[in-house]
């Protein structure tokens, strides 16, 4: 394991045979591109240069950010910013480890029952996404949980959920959920397009999900991730189109919360990470968009021949020109662009030593 910076890195490979690297890039800043090449002219281009003609624009501003820092600024929610049939009852409190938001207490119920809790944004925002991360230690099969996000328009109506769920007492469940719209029951047809058919047993204790909900003018797409490693190693990703406009109104409210079942015994850790939503604008014409922003991990598996933008497949932004290139016994250079943009490391095995 080797660490890089931008511009010229030397890299030594003991080994005598070539090398396969795993190339692990961090964003200082945004950048529209980010490109790897050795000294034999082999690449690996992840979007667009801006040529100086171009305006480059950020399409996605920050409107809220929440770690547990601030949860002073957060409201107690009422039944109206939650689907009463899936959080039957309203209980205890939130708090904060230092790392993320947590049930602080979680009251009691004959059904699901906890806390929580809504902001309002400073202004009602038409496109919109919603980026967020659970982490959860669950190892006891009777542990029956759920935690999730619901979005709201300005006249209080239900744009949406996104969450995970425990819902049997016999298993390691965990179940991705992802809806359009207010909960009118069960099935795709009533906006449930990720749910129980997507839910898998016997997982691990310990597992992290990435969740993301966006809106792009008649479009809801939902994306949920597991993490492991850098990498996401299933995911579920579904879309609707709302030609109807039924849940055209802008976002104004955002609610957290987090819940177990009747008596069972709590999990080590329910925790949400952070939350974040951004307002998504148009890019006018000759306009070069952002793929990283700052802190952003880009990661170029040259072994597997994958590239993953924190942990979700990023093959589309990929060059048509670009190979998945080799270290060559002895010395090697990689170059890494925009150099102020990135520092990272290089790890291989050397293989044959």
């Amino acid at each position: 394991e080797i660490e890089l910076t931008g511009g010229l890195n030397t890299i030594k490979n003991d080994g005598t045979a070539s090398a396969k690297p795993i190339i692990t890039l961090t964003a200082k800043e945004n950048s529209t591109y980010a490109l790897i090449e050795n000294q034999y002219d082999e690449y690996m281009l992840l979007g667009i240069p801006a040529d100086d003609e171009q305006e480059v624009v950020d399409t996605r501003r920050t409107v809220l950010y929440e770690n547990g820092k601030t949860l002073d600024t957060w409201s107690g929610a009422t039944k109206e910013f939650i689907d009463p049939q899936r959080l039957h009852k309203i209980a205890g409190s939130m708090t904060t480890d230092d790392v993320g938001i947590r049930a602080r207490s979680y009251g009691t119920g004959d059904k699901l029952h906890g806390p929580a809790i809504y902001k309002e944004l400073t202004r009602p925002i038409q496109d919109f996404e919603i980026e967020a991360t659970f982490d959860i230690i669950s190892r006891r099969p009777e542990e029956n949980w759920r935690i999730g996000i619901n979005f709201l328009d300005e006249n209080m109506n239900m744009l949406g959920h996104i969450g995970i769920k425990d819902n049997h007492r016999k298993y390691k469940r965990r179940v991705p959920l992802a809806r359009y719209g207010p909960y009118r029951g069960g099935g795709r047809k009533n906006g449930n397009l990720i749910g129980d058919t997507r839910a898998y047993d016997n997982a691990r204790e310990v597992t992290l999900f990435y969740l993301n909900a966006k809106r792009e003018g008649d479009l809801f797409t939902f994306y949920i991730g597991e993490w492991q490693g850098h990498k996401h190693i299933r995911w579920w990703e579904e879309t609707y189109l709302d030609l109807a406009k039924e849940y055209a109104g802008r976002l104004k409210f955002i609610t957290l919360y987090i819940a177990s079942y009747a008596d069972r015994r709590t999990p080590s850790r329910l925790r949400i990470n952070s939350v974040e939503v951004f307002e998504l604008s148009k890019a006018v014409e000759d306009t070069t968009p952002y793929i990283v922003r700052k802190g952003d991990e880009l990661l170029i598996d040259m072994d597997a021949e994958n590239v993953f933008i924190n942990g979700r497949n990023a093959m589309p932004l990929k060059h048509i020109g670009s190979d998945f290139f080799h270290l060559e016994s002895g010395y090697s250079t990689i170059s890494v662009e925009p150099a102020e943009a990135f520092d990272g490391k290089v790890t291989f095995r050397e293989r044959y030593r």
